[in-house]
């Protein structure tokens, strides 16, 4: 399945490590506030130079309540109890005017 669509960066800092082949690996930890009591978590990843080339351009705007425009892919919910998180993988990220996003 593959989405595509605006998020909003957690309070959780976003990540730039490498997995076990060597492949970069950004994580971003969003929110979607689909309501006033309704947030939906989300936990990306996105892999490869272009991804820790963007990171390291964007790291300092990567504040929490940002937005961003995702395309993904591989979506999958986890539930925990009454706990749950979509996790993707990015193909494609980008930084939003914050006036673009109101």
């Amino acid at each position: 399945m593959k989405a595509t669509g605006m998020l909003f960066l957690s309070r959780t800092p976003p990540t730039l490590t490498k997995d076990s082949k060597g492949e970069w690996t950004v994580t971003l930890l969003c929110v979607d506030r689909i309501a006033t009591q309704q947030v939906e978590s989300w936990r990306i990843f996105w892999k490869g130079q272009q991804a820790a080339n963007w990171f390291d351009d964007n790291k300092t705007h990567l504040t929490p309540g940002t937005p961003l425009v995702f395309m993904t892919e591989n979506l999958r919910t986890h539930t925990m109890g009454k706990f749950s998180e979509i996790t993707a993988k990015a193909t494609a990220v980008a930084l939003v005017n914050q006036s673009e996003a109101a």
